[in-house]
């Protein structure tokens, strides 16, 4: 997919909205159709004026015609699809095509609230997450404000927002929930350390999160983390399974009883009950919040099982970053093997021989 383009003070031109935007995702994604774009008896005219910088102030993927951001046109919303400009259709062109050098207003013809409208939101949204992780210097978790910056955050949740102004996902079952999900975006600090905890551990930190519903069993859910371990310079995989279920007002409860890490059981870790709203369910991406007023939010992307399980197998057999605080030195070898003995057992085994968690 195209990065998206700002309908600046040359209105013909297409241009970057910042460099980052147009590197290409490792993670592969399916590349859109030409818009094609017609008028209908629901499309709303929104009249669109230039600023007093030259520019339109949106930015509109190249795709689709959709909105994507908007900074200074309270007439249009993000996931509006631009059918026509002073009532020319799009047809197969981008919007910028049709818009006059030197005109200072337009009318746009928009569809708001459709189908694919939210299908292109999840699409960018999902861009969005995977080029910033991809540029991070350490493989993370993407935390609002802390592992991304403050304009990709504001981006970001203003998209969050507007696929979640439609209301909570009502009536959902776990059915619906079934198959596996990865965590791609949350402004909950606290995951850094992981839902399992592990990532408290000195040196660690949760570089991914996938989830898993449905089986073995219908109300079966996993929950796998990849924990980043400085101290041994590999990863290790943790895991919670349980069950879950849900509720006609779109609240999901999952309830984790059983913990391990590198495939070992972790006595007494007890049971840790986690209820959260779905507030937005679509063919390719999950938001919810934990329960009460302001939940913390998080943005999952349906996988496939086998690329689910190619990501966490590839992750955990990644090498780990070691970050050398100012002041510090690098341990040297022998110290780190030392350190690995100590952490797995003289006979056990490392926790990378567990590299897929997910059955």
């Amino acid at each position: 997919m195209l990065p998206l383009v700002l309908l600046g003070a040359l209105s013909s031109a297409l241009l970057n909205v910042a460099p980052r935007l147009s590197l290409a995702p490792r993670a592969t994604m399916a590349r859109a159709v030409a818009p094609l774009c017609s008028a209908t008896a629901g499309a709303i005219e929104v009249s669109v004026t230039r600023t007093a910088a030259g520019g339109l102030g949106i930015e509109v993927d190249p795709d689709t015609n959709v909105v994507a951001s908007n900074s200074a046109q309270p007439g249009l919303n993000l996931g509006d699809v631009i059918v026509a400009v002073n009532g020319e259709l799009c047809g197969t062109k981008y919007v910028g095509a049709l818009l006059t050098p030197g005109t200072d207003t337009y009318s746009f013809s928009v569809e708001r609230g459709t189908p694919a409208g939210r299908q292109a939101l999840e699409a960018i949204l999902l861009r969005l997450t995977i080029q910033v992780a991809n540029v991070a210097s350490v493989p993370s978790i993407p935390l609002a404000e802390v592992t991304v910056d403050a304009d990709d955050t504001a981006k970001m949740l203003a998209l969050v927002s507007a696929l979640e102004a439609g209301g909570p996902a009502t009536g959902t079952s776990i059915a619906d929930l079934s198959g596996f999900w990865r965590l791609r975006f949350t402004d909950d600090a606290a995951l850094g350390a992981g839902l399992s905890g592990f990532g408290l551990m000195q040196g660690c930190t949760a570089a991914a999160q996938f989830q898993l519903y449905g089986q073995p069993e219908p109300d079966s859910v996993q929950c796998v983390e990849v924990i980043a371990n400085q101290a041994v310079r590999g990863h290790q995989v943790a895991s919670l399974q349980g069950t879950a279920n849900t509720e006609d007002d779109g609240t999901v409860t999952d309830v984790y009883t059983r913990v391990a890490l590198g495939g070992a059981p972790q006595e007494g870790s007890g049971t840790q009950t986690y209820p959260h709203t779905l507030s937005y369910l679509g063919a390719s991406l999950r938001i919810c919040r934990a329960a009460g007023e302001g939940g913390a939010m998080r943005v999952y992307e349906k996988q496939s099982s086998e690329a689910a399980q190619g990501e966490l197998q590839t992750l955990a057999a990644a090498p780990v970053v070691v970050v050398v605080e100012k002041g510090e030195e690098a341990k040297p070898r022998w110290q780190v093997a030392d350190e690995e003995r100590r952490s797995y057992g003289n006979g056990g085994s490392s926790p990378m021989g567990d590299t897929s968690g997910i059955p």
